[in-house]
């Protein structure tokens, strides 16, 4: 049961509208004219905040370089017609690392940082360096699902088609050799 000058909130990512953190006790300070001023304190925390709480927005972050250097790296690999679909977007969520998501349109394709307000699948990594290597074709989809670090929930068949969308022409890149 709550006192008087305390109360219990959940305060949520208005664009996730996942928990962020639990305020459970307001204070209220001595008032100074008709104002009141009151002190929180955090008791609990919920969730990670999202990236924009992290980060004063405009100043390049590690993460917004290393995915405006995999863009470069993957651009000549990209295959536009691969997907069959106006618009795809898939969310990265990772185990360690911070989260991202990959839009990609009929003729181009960016990454950004954060969660995606609607993404069109997502897909569940152990680390980044496991993601650059399924999307470049380094890593095979299937070890890598199998050994636990590798998953997707939503449409799979887009899942599959992803690991195919960056692959390199090169068949020494390309293909595992097996005996």
């Amino acid at each position: 049961m709550n006192q008087p000058g305390r109360i219990h909130c959940t305060c949520v990512d208005i664009t996730t509208a996942e928990p962020v953190y639990e305020e459970k006790e307001f204070f209220n300070v001595l008032p100074v004219g008709s104002t009141k001023y009151q002190w929180m304190r955090f008791v609990n925390t919920v969730g990670k905040l999202p990236p924009y709480h992290i980060h004063p927005i405009g100043i390049p972050t590690v993460l917004s370089e290393l995915l405006t250097e995999k863009k470069n790296t993957f651009e000549p690999h990209f295959k536009p017609d691969l997907l069959k679909r106006t618009s795809t977007v898939y969310q990265f969520r990772f185990t360690s690392g911070e989260d991202f998501f990959l839009s990609v349109s009929q003729n181009s394709f960016s990454f950004n940082e954060g969660r995606a307000s609607n993404p069109t699948l997502t897909l569940f990594l152990d680390n980044h360096e496991t993601c650059w290597q399924l999307l470049m074709g380094t890593h095979d989809g299937m070890d890598a699902f199998m050994n636990g670090q590798y998953r997707a929930d939503g449409n799979i068949v887009l899942s599959q088609l992803l690991l195919y969308l960056f692959k390199s022409a090169d068949p020494a890149v390309a293909f595992k050799v097996q005996d």
